[in-house]
């Protein structure tokens, strides 16, 4: 698997990461749309459980896709990516 970077921006003083990156550095998934859609999948069947705060405390801000374009994607802050490596072990 090579090195993967997780984007990032800052954002009220406060760095917020790529949700969608961090979910495929840890499901250990190369394709970005299947860790996209898994992301997707994993959002919806949160927002009715007991980890729904997750869901609630995204963010969508602009970064730049694979594309070379900005688009709007869910990011989360730092203290918030630890709850997403216990939700995906779960």
């Amino acid at each position: 698997m090579k090195v993967k970077k997780i984007r990032r921006q800052e954002y009220n003083d406060e760095w917020y990461y790529s949700i969608v990156d961090v979910v495929a550095i840890l499901i250990e998934q190369d394709d970005y749309q299947k860790a996209r859609k898994y992301w997707n999948k994993l959002k919806e069947r949160l927002q009715n459980e007991e980890y729904s705060e997750v869901v609630t405390n995204c963010h969508q801000l602009k970064l730049i896709a694979q594309d070379g374009k900005s688009r709007l994607t869910d990011c989360i802050k730092v203290k918030k990516k630890y709850k997403i490596k216990n939700i995906l072990s779960w």
